[in-house]
């Protein structure tokens, strides 16, 4: 069973079909039995065996085909089983065997195979007439052709040597590219230069290979529309890396090489070296940056002066906004500070250097006059022609204030807010130039507290402090308005008093800062009282240089002291001497102390009632180029300068060995020694006392210390601790 549709689409395949139903109908025929046991075994067991046969041998008495070919279609057969289902109301009448039957669909096609032959043949005589007479037009048209062509091949010849000209002589780089992989297929020499490959390495790479990796997105939307015949040409801005690292920026044309309709193939590649005009582009866009964004104002003018352009630090600096600026000369900043001839300097530097920078005071656009740092260049132009002025400044008022805060600070006392010595020495010799001028005199006092220690070590420092800038407020009170009070460090004041014309008056503010002290100082809620001891000092009978003058003060403030403190002294010739003398002495104390000048005297200690020597006294002498120098003069000295120290531990040593000379032959005496202050307190005497007793032998009960009772009271604790120490030895 077939279809019409499939007989006449695949004859072939339907006749062979055919036959092969048919050897199969003839085998079933001729071995039944073997076919029923098939059936059962893979198809259906619905039926038993001898039911399937003998249906068989029904089927074969019915088709006969002893007598009858199988496959053979009778259309008067097929015609009678109609009539037949027809008559049985099995089909309707009228019906059509047209297609129904394989025989008759095969004789219809034969027939149309042998119409359609003839049709053929007939096109084919026809077709040879006219291709006659077309060979002879297409003979004319050919030689036509073949003219052309030849024409046509010397103009592409001269096109090719024009291109190859273009290609290798071309100052731009040019490529032949495989339009689907990238590969460059031909390169010329300008592009090796601008990549830095050569020509065979080149050809081993794709445009991948020289794209430095961020723009390698960049055109590939444009090379798949190129292929895709969206687009004819594209170009961009992209950057290749050179074969020596360095990156190159290069504007890229890439056109078709193939016409429309045709299969992309090769695509041409045309770069140009913009490194140095990019590098132009970001000079500018960071000159421009730099330009808006730059803390510092920024003005650029014509050769006239006139305002072209202005950054927003010059509008924040000013008040000025940028439309108020630009059309305006620089003028409307001008503070009437300067004088025309600061001005008239300023151009000169401009126009001789074509530069100049300084300090300059403009004035805001709210009338706030102010300083700043002014720079202006001129721009000269390719023939050495002014063409602009561009000036760059910087408000100066917030380093003003510092620097004067600072020359406050490297001038004035942290504590008190008064001069320091700086400024009192400038001062001072300002006061000796009018001196001269005016012949007046100037006079300096050196003022001290008197036992300023003992307010630090009885309430703290900061009762020192707060001691110290009350002091300040008093005295400044009593002085002049043209006076200095400064202070020189510590509890050391010193004031100038300029304009002197009495030695009286001097005298007078001397005896009110006195006073001034008189008044109790409040510490919480103690109240205590301070001295002080003045030195003074005139120009120029005492000197007339600020060094000499501090010197002379401090000499007669010293001076004070001594002579009992919480009075003034005035400085004279002899205090002079006598600080000579006292430096003379001390290095020659030193040097003493080198050669070994000093020598012991002992005092016999006597008992009263008996007149027996008990003991005897070390008494320190000094001998000195033969002569005997005064304990009384040289006692203090070496206690000042710190020498009392290793002098009382010679005098402890050689007192210990005398005592134990006289110890051995016989005289059994005590030996004493006096001891200074700094003797006691700086010095280890324990220590010393062991190493005396060990080095002489002699015993501790026979070696006295001498101290006074104010020795004990300056540090209780401490002298406490050493007596103990001692008396365990």
């Amino acid at each position: 069973v077939s279809t019409e549709q499939e007989i006449r689409n695949h004859p072939e395949r339907t006749e062979a079909f055919l036959k092969a139903v048919q050897r199969g109908w003839r085998y079933a025929m001729g071995h039944p039995e073997e076919i029923a046991q098939l059936i059962l075994r893979k198809y259906s067991q619905e039926k038993t065996l001898e039911h399937l046969l003998f249906e068989a041998q029904t089927m074969h008495e019915l088709i006969q085909p002893n007598l009858v070919e199988i496959g053979y279609m009778s259309q008067q057969r097929w015609e009678f089983i109609a009539n037949t289902y027809v008559h049985l109301g099995l089909m309707p009448e009228g019906y059509d065997l047209r297609g129904f039957l394989y025989t008759h669909i095969s004789e219809e096609m034969a027939a149309s195979r042998h119409h359609l032959r003839n049709l053929l043949i007939g096109f084919l005589s026809v077709a040879m007439v006219l291709g006659i007479g077309v060979g002879y037009m297409l003979l004319l048209f050919t030689s036509r052709l073949n003219r052309e062509v030849e024409k046509r091949t010397v103009a592409l010849a001269a096109s090719e040597r024009n291109f190859r000209s273009f290609f290798e002589l071309a100052s731009v780089g040019v490529a032949q590219v495989d339009a689907h992989s990238g590969r460059f297929l031909r390169i010329n020499n300008r592009y090796c230069e601008i990549t830095g490959y050569s020509e065979a390495e080149m050809r081993q790479f794709t445009f991948r290979n020289i794209t430095f990796a961020e723009d390698l997105g960049i055109d590939d939307q444009q090379r798949r529309d190129l292929v895709a015949g969206k687009i004819r040409e594209f170009t961009v801005e992209k950057r290749y890396l050179r074969k020596d690292g360095r990156v190159v920026w290069v504007i890229l044309s890439v056109s078709a090489l193939w016409s429309e309709g045709e299969e992309p193939a090769t695509s041409l590649a045309i770069i140009r070296d913009i490194s140095k005009r990019k590098q132009a582009e970001e000079d500018l866009v960071f000159a421009a940056k730099v330009f808006e964004h730059s803390i510092e104002g920024i003005v650029v003018t014509d050769c006239q002066g006139t305002i072209l352009q202005v950054n927003q630090a010059f509008s924040v600096i000013t008040g000025y906004s940028v439309e108020e600026a630009i059309g305006q000369n620089p003028r409307i900043l001008k503070s009437n500070r300067h004088s025309e001839t600061f001005y008239q300097q300023m151009w000169a530097s401009l126009a001789r250097d074509g530069q100049w920078s300084g300090e300059i005071w403009n004035r805001r656009k709210n009338g706030e006059i102010y300083p700043e740092w002014l720079t202006i260049n001129a721009v000269r132009n390719s023939q050495g022609k002014i063409t602009n002025y561009v000036s760059i400044f910087h408000d100066i008022t917030e380093l003003k204030r510092q620097q004067e805060a600072l020359e406050h600070q490297a001038q004035h006392d942290a504590l008190t807010g008064l001069p320091n010595r700086v400024l009192l020495n400038d001062r001072l010799q300002e006061a000796l130039k009018r001196m001269a001028r005016h012949h007046k005199r100037v006079a300096l006092l050196f003022l001290d507290l008197d036992n300023f220690k003992h307010v630090n070590d009885g309430f703290g420092h900061t009762a020192g402090d707060n001691l110290l800038v009350e002091l300040s407020r008093r005295v400044k009170k009593q002085l002049r308005e043209g006076d200095t009070l400064a202070r020189q460090g510590g509890d050391e004041f010193l004031v100038l008093l300029g304009d002197i014309e009495d030695v009286d008056d001097v005298s007078v503010v001397c005896m009110r800062l006195l006073d001034c002290l008189k008044q109790p100082f409040c510490h919480e809620s103690v109240e205590y009282y301070v001295t002080a001891s003045i030195g003074v000092t005139l120009a120029p009978e005492d000197g007339n240089t600020s060094e000499v003058l501090i010197k002379n003060a401090d000499m007669a403030m010293y001076r004070a002291k001594n002579l009992g403190r919480n009075n003034f002294q005035f400085f004279t010739p002899e205090l002079d001497f006598k600080a000579h003398r006292r430096i003379s002495l001390e290095a020659k104390l030193r040097k003493g102390m080198e050669m070994g000048e000093f020598e012991l005297h002992y005092q016999p200690q006597v008992h009263a009632m008996t007149g027996a020597v008990l003991g005897a006294e070390a008494l320190i002498r000094w001998r000195h180029e033969g002569q005997l120098i005064s304990p009384v003069e040289f006692i203090p000295l070496a206690e000042e300068s710190g020498l009392i120290l290793p002098l009382g531990a010679w005098v402890v040593k050689t007192a210990a060995r005398q005592a134990k000379l006289w110890h051995d032959s016989g005289y059994l005496l005590d030996i004493s020694v006096n001891l200074s202050s700094r003797q006691f307190v700086g010095q280890e005497l324990p220590n010393l006392l062991r190493e005396v007793i060990r080095a002489t032998g002699l015993t501790s009960d026979r070696l006295y210390f001498e101290i006074t009772e104010s020795m004990l009271m300056e540090d209780i604790v401490k002298a406490q601790q050493t007596l103990e120490e001692l008396r365990l030895l």
